[in-house]
């Protein structure tokens, strides 16, 4: 606090009045029955810039033992006879605040506070007054603010301290629950960055956040947050070397990630790792694939032509089928880059060609209707879609998770999306 501590001590105050000169900062008083915002609250002469009588800090000290006590009644009549005779004292406004506050009375608090604080820029009892209102209204940022206006103040009272330390864990625990709740990546980084400016330390918010990072790809940063938990030798946690492992197939080290995914299915036995393990090696394939693939694979909507090369070359009992028929006619796709994968499609059945047309429409998008229908017919045959005639639900029957699809029928589909269905079916036709 501000100022020189001057203290007077005597058998009449023997309740552990203590009397201020100037903004001097004491003890509190061991509070009795107040409510939970009040039993927080501070001397009101704490941090107050302005120099006061004697008497009347003797008076206030009077009042607040009071208060503290929860005399609540006498307190407030003893402020009010303070102001009657000092009414420039503006602790004394402050402390009818605290007895506002004791009765929930939060807006009769909030307006003499702002009536005490005219033109002083600091004051820090005021500061924890705010504090407690805001956190009692459900505020907790606003209240954290308010404490944190304080930190460093020169001989706060401890309770202030150990008081800041449980509203930083309330805030912690509020970001949470609301990261926990909200539908976007984007927000619950956000939110996750704001847990790690209160706890630094905590090892599962930082792997939330950096698994947010990875989701929207953004490997390099998540890379950066993992620093911390390698500096203070957590590299040896599963979920460490897991984010490592998706950041490495996250920027094409497939090689590095297949080697770490390998080490830790070996040291789990984990089936979560063990797909990843085998998506990582899907990637790598892929990665290594014709450029029409690469290409399907990062559209956003996918055409028939790029639909016809995802099935070719994820799904083996496609690209290897033997006794394939002639294809029908298709009269626009002779120059497609796509044109094999095109062919093979047609020819089972997979797409089909306008009968009036004789057009195969290798550009037009698929919708998710559409999609569903032709990845049906790869399951014709099988034991799981026997019974029903319809694509879609053979992929029901099967076991083959469409639910992102679920919805509008003419919805785009990306080629990620359509990779993802296809490895199932791909599965199961082995």
């Amino acid at each position: 606090m501000r100022g020189s501590k001057n203290v007077f001590q005597s058998y009449a105050l023997a309740l552990g009045l203590i009397l201020y000169a100037g903004c001097a900062s004491v003890p509190e008083p061991a509070p009795g029955d107040l409510n939970e915002p009040a039993s927080h609250l501070v001397d009101p002469r704490i941090g107050y810039p302005l120099p006061a009588p004697a008497s009347s800090n003797e008076r206030l000290g009077r009042a607040w033992s009071d208060f503290g006590a929860a005399r609540l009644v006498d307190s407030e009549r003893r402020l009010a006879e303070l102001l009657r005779r000092d009414r420039g004292y503006r602790p004394a406004i402050l402390g009818q605040a605290a007895v506002a506050i004791a009765n929930e009375d939060f807006e009769r608090a909030t307006e003499l506070i702002e009536a005490a604080v005219v033109d002083i820029e600091q004051w820090d009892a005021v500061e924890v007054y705010l504090g407690e209102i805001a956190f009692a209204q459900g505020e907790t940022r606003d209240s954290l603010q308010h404490y944190e206006a304080i930190v460093g103040g020169d001989r706060l009272p401890e309770q202030v301290t150990d008081r800041i330390v449980e509203i930083r864990f309330a805030l912690f625990d509020e970001i949470l629950a609301e990261a926990g709740a909200t539908s976007t990546l984007e927000a619950r980084e956000i939110l996750l960055r704001e847990a790690l400016t209160i706890r630094p330390e905590n090892v599962p918010v930082r792997l939330g956040l950096i698994e947010a990072l990875i989701q929207q790809g953004r490997f390099s940063e998540a890379r950066e947050e993992l620093e911390p938990l390698l500096d203070a030798g957590e590299d040896d946690l599963n979920q460490v070397q897991a984010a490592l492992a998706e950041i490495e197939l996250g920027v094409g080290r497939f090689e590095d990630a297949i080697r770490r995914l390998e080490a830790l299915v070996d040291r789990t036995g984990d089936e979560y790792y063990e797909g990843r393990l085998a998506s990582a090696k899907d990637l790598w394939l892929e990665a290594n694939l014709p450029s029409r693939f690469q290409k399907a694979a990062r559209s956003s909507a996918i055409t028939r032509a790029d639909l016809a090369v995802l099935i070719y070359w994820k799904v083996d009992a496609v690209r290897f089928a033997n006794d394939v028929g002639p294809p029908p006619i298709a009269i626009d796709i002779q120059s497609v880059p796509e044109r094999e994968e095109l062919v093979r499609a047609l020819a089972m059945g997979i797409l089909r060609v306008d009968t009036s047309t004789r057009e195969a429409s290798p550009h037009r998008e698929v919708g998710a209707r559409a999609f569903l229908r032709a990845l049906g017919t790869l399951l014709v045959g099988t034991d799981c879609a026997s019974g029903t005639s319809d694509p879609s639900r053979r992929l029901e029957r099967c076991g083959i998770d469409t639910s992102r699809f679920a919805g509008d029928p003419d919805a785009s589909i990306s080629g990620r999306d359509a990779i993802a269905v296809l490895r199932s079916i791909s599965e199961l036709l082995r």
